[in-house]
């Protein structure tokens, strides 16, 4: 399932978190937990998210006429977490911290820039599209347990960043 997101730029289309079922907002730094969390049996920090690795990957298409379609993505995934049943991750942007998206799925993948034009990843414009969303956006994950605790939150990973 695709998740839209609600950017500020029309380059930033969509979160791809198969079987969620919940839009993501906004934030910035993120706390461990959101208000819509507040319910939950916190975890011991065992059962924490661990082996986060984020990374991004560049797609070109050659067109007719000497023009190429490109795009990049960014894509941050996790170990399982034995006894999880599903991941709790969360959207921060300097507007504040979106609500939790459910999904079964240990990563995440987002399109930070895309266009066509006549060299591929059209350079400047990619450069300062990624860079705005490194600075705008980060991720954070949790892992869900089958008596509805969660695990604690991991570190706000920033969109477009590698990791580690």
């Amino acid at each position: 399932m695709t998740l839209a997101l609600q950017p500020t730029r029309v380059t930033m289309v969509a979160l791809a978190l198969a079987g969620a079922g919940a839009c993501l907002g906004s934030a910035q730094e993120a706390p461990h937990a959101s208000s819509s969390m507040a319910g939950a049996v916190a975890a011991p920090a065992s059962r924490a998210v661990s082996g986060l690795k984020a990374e991004t990957m560049d797609q070109e298409t050659r067109l007719a006429g000497g023009r190429v379609s490109w795009s990049t993505r960014w894509r941050m995934c996790w170990a399982p977490v034995p006894g999880a049943v599903g991941y709790v991750v969360t959207q921060a942007t300097p507007e504040g911290v979106g609500p939790p998206a459910d999904t079964v799925e240990r990563c995440v993948a987002m399109t930070l820039a895309h266009g066509v034009g006549t060299r591929p990843r059209d350079g400047t414009r990619r450069s300062s599209e990624v860079a705005f969303a490194d600075r705008t956006v980060s991720l954070m994950v949790a892992a869900r347990f089958g008596d509805g605790s969660l695990g604690p939150m991991s570190p706000a990973i920033a969109v477009g960043s590698t990791y580690p």
